[in-house]
């Protein structure tokens, strides 16, 4: 998680007129090596030498070059993941929500449940009044509020 701006901060210092080469190798080809030996503990000065250890064996990974350019599509793909994951959270709470209000609605599904239209039914209109109301004012409604995307709600009624 912090291993990218380390990387970064390390590879951009310069310590008494020094710089120094990194590299990054990844964490789980180390425990695979550390499995090996018969320590297991979990210390920092073990840790060390099973490193020192695996790079005796294997070839040394490729320098770490902090001005990647794939780092911004890399950001943005995880930002967009992150964003899905919150909508699809919400869409399950206000369907939780939605079933509490109208259990027949969420069960039966007869226009979409997270469609404009229904979002403003739902919000708008209690259950009564939806009862109470003529099918063809009903209709309007949800022609209004759906862009006009169902034009001929007379001829279905």
């Amino acid at each position: 998680m912090y291993g990218f701006h380390l990387l970064s901060f390390f590879s951009n210092t310069c310590i008494n007129g020094v710089s120094f080469h990194i590299y990054q190798i990844n964490a789980k080809y180390i425990n695979r090596f550390k499995k090996v030996f018969s320590e297991k503990e979990k210390t920092d000065v073990i840790d060390a030498k099973v490193v020192a250890e695996y790079l005796k064996f294997e070839m040394l990974p490729v320098e770490f070059k902090p001005d990647s350019p794939y780092l911004p599509l890399q950001r943005l793909i995880r930002y967009r993941y992150h964003t899905v994951k919150n909508i699809e959270k919400e869409k399950k709470t206000y369907l939780a929500n939605l079933f509490l209000k109208f259990p027949g609605w969420v069960q039966n599904r007869p226009i979409k449940t997270l469609g404009v239209s229904s979002i403003d039914i739902t919000t708008e209109l209690t259950l009564d009044e939806i009862s109470e109301m003529p099918l063809e004012q009903l209709a309007l409604i949800v022609s209004t509020t759906g862009k006009n995307h169902w034009p001929d709600y007379r001829r279905r009624i």
